[in-house]
Formats: C-alpha cells, sequence, structure tokens
C-alpha cells in the first residue's frame, strides 16, 4: 500500500501477561495495546509479504537451569579420533548393554566372518550436536555420518542401525509411537539408505556406507539376533557334504493370475541361471503358484524339511502385505523346524514387505529376523509399492553380483553395488521408478553379513554317490551302468577335470581296467553314467571300483583333496552254468568220466541246461554227443557215451550252456581235458587250447594252425599349445589348459603335462619292437627328470630339458644325436607358458641336431614359436614337423604311423593248479624250416604262491630238456600254482617256432561245490536284532580225490 504502516485490530486471544508480537521477515518486534477485548498496533510496511508471530508471555516456557552439553559444554569433536574402515553401530540408549555386546563380538567374530573395527554412538548425543537437539529427527543421522565421511582419512566399512523405527508420519501426534521409536529411519515412504546417499561423491541415490537395520525393541532381541550370527558365522565345516547347504537357494514365484504367475516364474529362473553359474553354483529349487487365490498355502511340509536341512537363501517374487507375508505362505518362523545355525537371508520381492517401520512391530520382516533361533540372519525387500519389471531389475542385478561381480562379499556391499548399477544412468529425480526402488528395498540384518562361499572348488563323491544300474548284476546281463554323482561344495568355475574309475577283477590274476573320462567341473551337482561289459570271463563275483573325481593328470586346486575318491564294490552274480569238473586244461587218469557243472547262483530256479562233448571245439563231428538237463541250481551232472572208452592222450572239448530262446544262441562256456592213463595234471596239446592264451607280438592262425611273429602297427600323435594357458601372451592363465601338451599311441594318452612352467622340450623316444617308451625315471639323459626325482611329481613317460638351462639343452643335442639309435622314433613337443617363464631360443647344438634328424621348418622358425615333431631316425623321409603360425597358436599336432618289427615273441599258459605236489615237466617245440641255427626257445617256469605273487623258479630252460622231473625244484606247498612261459626267436628268416605241447603232470586236491539239491534249509526269512541265523546247505566233493575238513566263506550283504 501507499501507507508506510498497516493498523492490525485482533482478538480471542489467550492471552497470560502482556501480547508479544514479532515481524520474522523485518526481525522487528511490534508493541502491542489492549483496547477493550481486543488489542491493536501498527506494524510497518514494505518487502512484500511477511511473516508474523504472535504469542504472549504467559506462553512462554520458564528456562529455571541449563546444563552443559557432555558436562562440558562442548561437542565432541570426532574428526580428532578417526576410526579406521569402521563398523558403525548408532542405537538408543536403552539398547547400550547389547550393542556392547555385539561390538564385541564385530572385532572377534566366528571363523567364518572377517573382524571389523565397531565404534558405537547413541542418537540422542546425534541429536543435540547435530540437528540442534530436535528428538528423532533423521537429519541429525545423516549430518553426522556427512561429517565423518568428511573428516576421516577412511570411509566407514557398515553402518549398521540398532534399533526400532517408526515412520515420521506415525510418531508427530502419537506419543507412544514417538518413544518406541528408538533409531529414526528417513524419508516417507522411510529408507534407510536415504540417509547417506549421495554423501562424499556417492551417486545421487547410491548409499555411501552399506547400511543395514536391526529393528529391535529390547536387549533381549539384540542378544537373539546376536546369537544367530554367530551361529552363522561358525558353520558346520568338512569335506563330505556338511556344507551343501551353503549353495541350496529356494524360489517362490506368485501372482495373482495365469499371466502374472508365468511372468514372475520367468523372473525367478532368470535368477536361477544366473546363480546356478560360476562362481555360486547354486542348487535351486523353485515353488510356483498355480491358483488364483489371494493366497496359497504351498507344499509346507516339503519345504520345511528343506529349510530344516539348510538353505542359504530364499527369494519371493509376487504380491505382500507388510503384515500378511507373501502370496505363496511357507508358514510363519515359529513353525519352521529346529534349524541348527543355518538360517538364510531372504529377499521379497514385492510391495510392503520389507516394511520394518511399522508402530506395531507386527511385520513379515521382523517376524522373520526377530525370532529366537528361528528364521532368517537377514530380510531384503521393498518398504513401500514397487513394479514388478523394476523389481525384476533390481533382483537380476543383485544375483549378478552375488554370484560373480561381489561374489564373496558381504550382503551390504553387493546391495550397495546393485543400487549404484541401476540407479547411476536414471538422473536425479526421485520419482522415477528404478531410483525409487533402489531406496525403498532395505536390508533387514548386519549388513557385514556373508552367505557363505569360498576361494576354491571343492569336488567331492562319497559312499552315497555311486549307486549301479541295475541294483543286482548278472551275467544275464551285456552290461551295467555306473552312475557317480559329483559335487562341487565350493566355489564353481567353469573347466574340465577327470573322473577316473578303475575296476579291479574279482580274480587278481586280470590287469585291473582303468577308464578316463574328462568331464566338464560340476557348478553344484552333476550325475554321470558310465556303461561298463558285465564281462563274464574276468567279471564274475565281488568287483572293486576305485573312482577318483578331479584324477590326474589334470590337477584343479581344492579345498581338501582327501574327498575325492572312494572305493566301491560289486557283486556280479552269474546267471549261467559253470563247468567246474574236468578243469579246464586238466590230465585225467581213468575212464568213465562224469562232466559236472555248477550254477552260478547256488539257488538258482530251474531250468534246462545243455551239455556237448567231442574232440573238437567247433562240436561238428560224427561223434558229438548232447544231452539236456532240467534241474535247479546247484551241481548238474552227466556222463556221456563218449567218456567211457577214452583213446589214451585224446583231447576231448565240452561245453556247458543255459538253454536259451535268444536270438543270439546260447551262452556257452568251453573246457577241455586229456586222458593220460594214470596220470593226473595240466596240459595243452591240442592247436585249439592255446587260442586264448596270453601273447605278446605272436600270432595265432586257426586255418593254418600255426604261430607266427606279428609286426604292431599303431599311430603316434603329439599336440601342444603356444602361450599355454592363454590366447594372450601374460594374460590370465587358465593352469587347467597344461593338460592339452600329450603323446598319444592309438588315442591312448600316454602322458601330458609337464613338470613346473619354466619352458622346456619334451621328448619322448618309442621302441622299434614293442613300441614302448624309454622310461626316463630309470635312465641318465641330463634331463630335468633324472633317475632319483620325485616319482609323484615327475613325468615318467618322456624327457623334459629345460630351455634356458645350458646343460639340459646340450644333453638334448647329446641324445638326438648319439643315444637314440637308429630306427627308433623320436617324438617332440615344446613346453611354452603364456608368461614364457625361464625362456631362451634353442641354441645351436640342438638346431643342428633337429637339422641332422631331417628337420627343416624348426631350425630356422622364430624363436618362442610352438612346434612337434616327429622322426624314425635314419630315416629322414619320416620327418613330420609344425610349427605354429604364432607364440599363441594352438593345437599345433604332428601323427605318424609306427611299425614295430617283431623277431621274438612270448607266449604264456594260464596259471596251473593247485597241486599238493609237483611231478614232471614236459614240452615239444618245432622250427618251420626243416634245419635252422637260428630259432630259438627257451621255456621259463613262475611259481604263484598263494597270494600270487609270481616267482621265476626256472629260467631258459633250452628245447633239449623237453623232459625233467620238477618234485624237489619246486616245493607245492610254498607255491601251489605254477605259469609257463615260452620266449621264441628267430633272427633270421622271422618265422616263429611252434609250440606243439606242454605239460605238468601233479597230485591233484579236492573241490567241492554248494548244491541245494541234495539238502538245504533256512528256517526264518525274516530275523529281528540279535536272533541268530540257521542256515544248513549240502557241500558236494566234485573231485577224485577224499577230503575231510572244510573252511566256509561267507558274507552278509545289503540287497541294494
Amino acid at each position: 500500500t501507499s501507507q508506510t504502516k498497516s493498523y492490525l485490530n485482533f482478538n480471542n486471544l489467550n492471552n497470560t501477561g502482556n501480547i508479544l508480537f514479532y515481524d520474522l521477515t523485518n526481525q522487528k518486534k511490534i508493541t502491542v495495546i489492549p483496547f477493550g477485548g481486543s488489542f491493536h498496533c501498527l506494524v510497518p510496511n514494505g518487502n512484500g509479504n511477511k511473516e508474523c508471530y504472535v504469542t504472549s508471555v504467559g506462553q512462554a516456557k520458564p528456562v529455571t537451569q541449563l546444563f552443559p552439553i557432555n558436562n562440558t559444554g562442548f561437542f565432541v569433536n570426532h574428526a580428532q579420533n578417526p576410526i579406521d574402515t569402521a563398523f558403525i553401530i548408532i542405537t538408543h540408549q536403552s539398547l547400550m548393554s547389547s550393542a556392547t555386546d555385539y561390538a564385541t563380538y564385530r572385532s572377534n567374530p566366528g571363523p567364518a566372518a572377517l573382524p571389523q573395527n565397531p565404534v558405537i554412538f547413541t542418537v540422542d548425543d546425534i541429536y543435540d550436536q547435530f540437528s540442534f537437539g530436535i528428538q528423532k529427527h533423521p537429519l541429525a543421522i545423516r549430518n553426522f555420518l556427512d561429517y565423518l565421511l568428511t573428516n576421516w582419512t577412511t570411509e566407514p566399512n557398515y553402518l549398521f542401525l540398532l534399533g526400532k523405527s517408526v515412520k515420521a508420519k506415525e510418531i508427530r501426534k502419537n506419543n507412544t509411537n514417538f518413544t518406541n521409536c528408538l533409531v529414526p529411519s528417513f524419508g516417507n515412504p522411510a529408507s534407510d539408505h536415504m540417509i547417506t546417499i549421495g554423501l562424499n561423491g556417492s551417486l545421487p541415490f547410491e548409499p555411501a556406507i552399506p547400511t543395514g537395520r536391526l529393528a529391535a525393541k529390547n536387549n533381549i532381541e539384540v542378544d537373539w539376533y546376536l546369537s544367530k550370527v554367530q551361529q552363522h558365522e561358525s558353520p558346520v565345516l568338512g569335506n563330505n557334504g556338511e556344507t551343501e547347504w551353503m549353495k541350496r537357494f529356494l524360489h517362490f514365484s506368485g501372482g495373482t493370475n495365469p499371466g502374472e504367475q508365468s511372468t514372475f516364474f520367468t523372473f525367478v529362473n532368470n535368477y536361477k541361471t544366473i546363480i546356478e553359474n560360476p562362481f555360486f553354483g547354486a542348487n535351486v529349487k523353485t515353488f510356483t503358484k498355480t491358483t488364483t487365490a489371494p493366497i496359497q498355502i504351498t507344499l509346507a511340509d516339503s519345504i520345511k524339511n528343506l529349510i530344516g536341512s539348510g538353505v542359504s537363501f530364499m527369494t519371493f517374487f509376487g504380491h505382500a502385505s507388510a503384515t500378511g507375508g507373501f502370496d505363496q505362505n511357507i508358514e510363519k518362523p515359529s513353525e519352521w523346524p529346529n534349524q541348527q545355525g543355518r538360517y538364510p537371508i531372504l529377499m521379497g520381492l514385492a510391495c510392503f514387505a520389507g516394511d520394518m517401520h511399522l508402530p506395531n512391530s507386527n511385520s513379515t520382516s521382523e517376524e522373520h529376523v526377530i525370532i529366537d533361533n528361528k528364521g532368517t540372519i537377514g530380510f531384503l525387500s521393498s518398504v513401500d509399492l514397487a513394479i514388478s519389471n523394476i523389481l525384476h531389475n533390481y533382483a537380476s542385478n543383485f544375483y549378478i553380483n552375488l554370484s560373480q561381480t561381489k561374489y564373496g562379499e558381504s550382503i551390504g556391499r553387493q546391495i550397495k553395488n546393485t543400487i549404484k548399477t541401476i540407479t547411476q544412468g536414471q538422473g536425479t529425480d526421485i520419482k522415477n521408478f528404478t531410483n525409487s526402488v533402489g531406496l525403498n528395498i532395505s536390508f533387514h540384518g548386519d549388513p557385514a553379513i556373508h552367505l557363505h562361499t569360498f576361494d576354491k572348488p571343492d569336488y567331492m563323491i562319497n559312499e552315497q554317490s555311486v549307486s549301479f544300474q541295475p541294483n543286482i548284476v548278472t551275467s544275464d546281463l551285456d552290461s551295467f551302468t555306473i552312475q557317480i554323482i559329483v559335487a562341487n561344495l565350493g566355489r564353481a568355475i567353469d573347466t574340465t577335470i577327470l573322473l577316473s574309475v578303475e575296476r579291479s577283477f574279482p580274480n587278481t590274476n586280470f590287469t585291473d581296467t582303468t577308464y578316463l573320462i574328462p568331464i566338464a567341473a560340476p557348478h553344484f551337482k552333476d550325475t554321470f553314467s558310465l556303461k561298463l561289459p558285465v564281462d563274464f570271463i574276468r567279471g564274475l563275483g565281488l568287483n572293486t571300483f576305485t573312482i577318483m573325481v578331479d584324477a590326474p593328470p589334470l590337477f584343479i586346486d581344492e579345498i581338501y583333496e582327501d574327498n575325492n575318491m572312494i572305493v566301491k564294490t560289486l557283486n556280479i552274480r552269474s546267471g549261467n552254468i559253470i563247468p567246474i569238473y574236468p578243469y579246464h586244461f586238466s590230465i585225467v587218469p581213468n575212464q568213465g568220466v562224469t562232466l559236472k557243472a555248477s550254477t552260478a547262483f547256488a539257488f538258482q530256479p530251474a531250468n534246462n541246461y545243455i551239455f556237448d562233448i567231442d574232440t573238437t571245439d567247433y562240436f561238428n563231428s560224427p561223434i558229438k554227443e548232447r544231452m539236456i538237463i532240467n534241474q535247479a541250481g546247484g551241481v548238474v551232472s552227466w556222463s556221456p557215451n563218449l567218456l567211457q572208452n577214452m583213446s589214451d592222450s585224446m583231447v576231448y572239448f565240452w561245453r556247458v550252456g543255459k538253454d536259451s530262446v535268444d536270438a543270439n544262441g546260447f551262452s556257452w562256456i568251453n573246457r577241455s581235458f586229456q586222458y593220460i592213463k594214470n596220470k593226473e595234471g595240466w596240459q595243452q596239446e591240442h592247436f585249439f587250447q592255446f587260442e586264448n592264451n596270453p601273447m605278446q607280438l605272436l600270432g595265432y592262425s586257426r586255418i593254418t594252425r600255426q604261430f607266427s611273429f606279428q609286426n604292431k602297427v599303431a599311430t603316434l600323435k603329439a599336440v601342444t599349445d603356444g602361450a599355454i594357458g592363454s590366447n594372450t601372451v601374460n594374460g590370465t592363465t587358465n593352469w587347467s589348459e597344461g593338460s592339452i601338451p600329450s603323446y598319444f599311441i592309438d588315442q591312448n594318452r600316454i602322458a601330458g603335462n609337464g613338470w613346473g612352467a619354466n619352458s622346456a622340450i619334451h621328448v619322448a623316444i618309442i621302441d622299434t619292437v614293442m613300441l614302448d617308451y624309454w622310461k626316463p625315471l630309470e635312465m641318465n639323459m641330463g634331463q630335468l627328470n633324472i633317475p632319483g626325482s620325485n616319482p609323484a611329481a615327475a613325468p615318467s613317460k618322456f624327457f623334459i630339458f629345460r630351455n634356458a638351462d645350458p646343460m639340459q639343452m646340450n644333453a638334448l643335442a647329446d641324445m638326438l644325436t648319439d643315444s637314440v639309435p637308429n630306427g627308433y622314433y623320436i617324438l617332440a613337443w615344446t613346453w611354452y607358458w603364456n608368461f614364457f617363464s625361464q625362456h631362451a631360443p634353442l641354441p645351436a647344438n640342438v638346431n643342428a641336431a633337429f637339422t641332422g634328424l631331417g628337420a627343416s621348418q624348426i631350425p630356422i622358425a622364430q624363436d618362442s614359436l610352438p612346434f612337434a615333431f616327429f622322426v624314425k631316425k635314419g630315416t629322414p623321409s619320416s620327418v613330420v614337423e609344425s610349427v605354429g603360425s604364432s607364440v599363441t597358436a594352438k593345437g599345433i599336432t604332428v601323427s605318424a604311423t609306427i611299425i614295430g618289427s617283431a623277431n621274438y615273441a612270448n607266449i604264456f599258459s594260464p596259471p596251473l593248479g593247485p597241486s599238493s605236489r609237483w611231478d614232471s615237466l614236459s614240452w615239444r617245440m618245432t622250427s618251420l624250416e626243416s634245419t635252422t641255427t637260428k630259432d630259438s626257445t627257451v621255456l621259463n617256469v613262475f611259481g604263484v604262491d598263494a597270494n600270487g605273487n609270481e616267482t621265476l623258479l626256472i629260467a631258459n630252460l633250452p628245447t633239449d630238456s623237453g623232459d625233467i622231473r620238477i618234485t624237489n625244484q619246486i616245493d607245492a606247498a610254498q607255491y601251489p600254482y605254477l605259469k609257463l612261459n615260452a620266449h621264441l626267436t628267430d633272427d633270421s628268416l622271422f618265422t616263429a617256432p611252434q609250440l606243439h605241447r606242454w605239460q605238468v603232470t601233479y597230485d591233484d586236491i579236492p573241490e567241492a561245490a554248494l548244491d541245494p539239491n541234495i539238502h538245504f534249509t533256512f528256517h526264518k526269512d525274516t530275523v529281528q536284532e540279535g536272533e541268530h541265523i540257521k542256515l544248513s546247505i549240502a557241500v558236494k566233493n566234485i573231485s577224485r580225490h577224499n577230503m575231510d575238513s572244510l573252511l566256509i566263506s561267507f558274507a552278509v550283504l545289503n540287497k541294494y
């Protein structure tokens, strides 16, 4: 107005004492004059609108006494006492006792946590210093933390708000809520992250400090939570599956209609893919809502069992409320079974589920976290409304942090990095949905909590890991399957490991068979199947399988190495009938022999069994006889007419089999014996009897009925890489690629890897007779792996010469030039890792040696290029060489055909016996040439003791000693079995001498077989614990010798 002052007249003022009128805008006190029942004053005009304040003297609260802050009148200068990487606890004075206990534990935690530097502050002190004493004002906490971030030299590690919060709008007009709000949150909706967002250079919506809260109302609730944290961070560890639960996740997808249910299921499957891959390698079990009801009561029992056995993380995606839980309800934590200290973190991707700021402390979040010895160790969820696709974006990034980017770090840091990732490109608008979700999703729990993670893998197999399909294996099957579950209890990595299965046959005379299978290293658990033949000849009886994961020569560094192997047994029953008398290749002394066979399973149901007898194993002569006998299991006998009047020294072939309608025909087992009057023992005289004997470099022809020397033809191959372990020089090293450099004979990997990572040349030498490799641990050529090297570490099938060692390079040149005979095969390949440790160019004398062998590319190749080389020494035209195009070239390969030219051979007998007294040895050999001075044959006799150990007893027996008595030379008590070996040579015409007969006479021993057809009782098929088992079964002597006492061996086996 144009007037300099305005006149004001007002009434209905509750006045006690003089009226006070203040012009706050112009900072003036105005005089007020009472007039009747009203008051009037003049207020100066100017400066536009103004703010005025009216009261009376009586309305002012009198100050009767002032107390100095901190009893000194000075605030604490926190900048003078910085705490390095502090674990900040902000709490209420009423919780100081339990807060102190918590801080003490955090400074010296359990083995699964890192020590922190805890420091405790109370909100009342913070209010006074940082919000002018205004109680419950969250700006006080923000200002305080801003001060610390500015003045301390290191950022705090964590912010732990220890105390119940109540929303600001609920405490302004409610004294109870005001009192119950111990440590306030920030904003509406309440967000603990907002206390530090944007401070100290952090992004606008990124918390400057990883933050969590425990909404505890009293010391008891803090103690409950501390106890759970202590259990969580002191888990039961071990190498036999104790930590398997640490990689177990549960996912729940909800939705109110089929469309939502499908979308939410797709979302949680995306998280499943992320977390099941490196580095977490989790095992995820997903439960999906299938109804349109607001809440579906999920498979409570099965889920409770999973929770009871241990779960690391649980994720819900669907609809929820602050107090009503999720739309897949799995019962309250108070109903969960004993969790044995295995408390998960729960992530609720839904509206309101994380609202721990309710006045009544009855939120879903508090229900799960604040409970004694049950529930969760943390609860991560939204405090307010949220949109599904934004929640999905948050969860996807959080899972990536959990499994990859921040694997092994605390939950607080994973949350902080998730918020940083999803909000950094979204501007500063808090109304932006992504920014809003970043602030809304709060963590109820200690932000320093870690999920249990691991520095290394830990591959495990145990007793329960291995099973056989079918459960009962018999000789009626051609094969069976071993199923092997390989678990990884540690860090998941993408690599290849080896699974080794060694099969030891019941008869120790048979060589064990080892299967080496490259497999993709499991992230959590994978089942691998290996189909194996029953192997009717070798496999019947108790087979022992030694199964090893992470087997050599590949080795992955693991947490534990002593849980990689398990031994399992499988009793393979024969469903067939086995000839038992006369023994195979036996000599029988009497006419009228009765053929006897026994069912492999004594209690086999009745079957038709077929016997054949003839003088040829073709079983096609006119004198052949056949008999079909129907009988139950036990001993089955037949006395054929052909054996009532046998010709002296005649060899008879007989066979027996179970009647079959199978298109493959009968499953025959053949035997043979010879009749020599009044003699007993062992012999092979008919040419067909030698057919299955072990032979080395010896051919057997039924058509010509001759033995012949056999050349051995094979393919020799070497493979190597340049810059092993990486695609770039000095790149990140994948140590598993050390298994690539290798050499092979006929696709069988003979050896590979190396010894250390220093640059070297690997050399294999193969002889031209047996095609066997030279053994460096048995011969000193000046190589690295000389005799006396640690056999567990040093390669034993090729020579190693290091580039940077002049003495070893000279030794390499000498070996290639002088030590390897002409005609031998030389294979060489480089061992150059990507960091080229201790590398040096090949010296001139090594290049000259390669040139002398016929190489043309290697001597002129650029230094450090990988190469592989083959030559038959003395034949330069046989050279095969391959040089990489660059130092990082991969798959450098050479391959060649090699031939072993045999001028000698060996034939071995099967073990013969047992005997109670050895008598005589007889053998006959002839040359294919009518007259020869170059053929040479000697006989070796090995004694075999009861443990299967072989000892050479008679060596190099010449052909002119074809009939000798051995009674006094060999003690049957010490060596109840013998094995014969004929060594045949012809170094002129290369025609094998012919073995016609070898024979040992001896005193036989009795033999027995179970025969339940004669007698069998078993008093009860079900027995109670402690009850005696009574079994009676007949044992039949099937030999021609009397016997008295008999040792019985039995075992009680599980059915499965």
